[in-house]
């Protein structure tokens, strides 16, 4: 694990007392103006299942575009969405994004979108193959529950790895949370703010088939924890941090006061 806070106590595994960092590592050996299905993806799905069947699985490629003020859903197989300059969203009930992608979902933002719903900023999974991938540039708010959540699910298949790179982030309940059931690795690039009102500003977990876990971040805030990781799969945690991690809560589980990273 790579730290760049303070040092800290280390007991049975974990980081104690004043740390502002810990971790647990156990190693083992619609609301869019214009859409449309990409014709390089379409490709990509033709060559792979030989033909495009008529009511076969299609990919689903959006453009998001405007303002807008109701929950934007996309999903496909697999699902990509693109935002264009001058596109914002913003919802006074529910997410403002949900992108559901069977064998890859990915959503880029690079026109600095500012993206907030009243309960999620952008929850994207992805099912059965392929990579999750998430970029934002713009600021992510989610009112109630999280900024941004993040899902690679297993189904009759396995998806491989989850990628996000985030500017900031903030949520009611956890800035970033991303889970991995897939067989890759799972990383986290946050160059901005990462804010979680009432549990972890940034929580990643690896289940039993992934690999590594890499969070690199710049400050973080939350009131359980920072920064919360923990790895089952078979490869490494690295964590570091260029700014603050703190906590100003207690843990539930422990009853102590929060450390910055768990």
């Amino acid at each position: 694990m790579t730290r760049t806070q303070s040092a800290a106590l280390v007991r049975n595994g974990r980081f104690s007392g004043t740390t502002e960092l810990s971790a647990q590592n156990r190693r083992r050996s619609g609301g869019a103006l214009t859409c449309g299905v990409s014709l390089s993806v379409l490709a990509a799905v033709m060559a792979a299942g030989g033909s495009a069947l008529l009511g076969a699985p299609m990919a689903y490629a959006q453009t998001l575009t405007g303002s807008q003020t109701t929950t934007i859903t996309a999903t496909g197989t697999p699902v990509v969405v693109n935002t264009a300059s001058g596109f914002n969203v913003s919802t006074t009930t529910g997410p403002a994004i949900v992108l559901n992608g069977t064998n890859g979902a990915t959503f880029t933002d690079a026109n600095a979108s500012p993206i907030t719903g009243q309960t999620i900023g952008i929850d994207i999974r992805n099912t059965e193959g392929g990579a999750l991938s998430l970029t934002t540039t713009g600021t992510v708010t989610g009112r109630d529950n999280f900024g941004i959540q993040a899902q690679n699910l297993a189904g009759e298949g396995r998806p491989t790895s989850l990628t996000l790179s985030t500017a900031a982030v903030s949520g009611g309940s956890s800035g970033i949370r991303a889970t991995n059931y897939g067989t890759g690795a799972l990383s986290i690039t946050a160059t901005g703010t990462v804010t979680g009102t009432n549990d972890r500003g940034i929580f990643a977990r690896n289940y039993n088939f992934g690999t590594d876990i890499t969070v690199s971040a710049a400050s973080v805030s939350g009131r359980t924890g920072g920064i919360g990781a923990r790895n089952t799969g078979s490869g490494s945690l690295s964590i570091t941090s260029t700014g603050t991690v703190t906590a100003s809560g207690l843990i539930p589980t422990f009853g102590t006061l929060g450390s910055g990273l768990q």
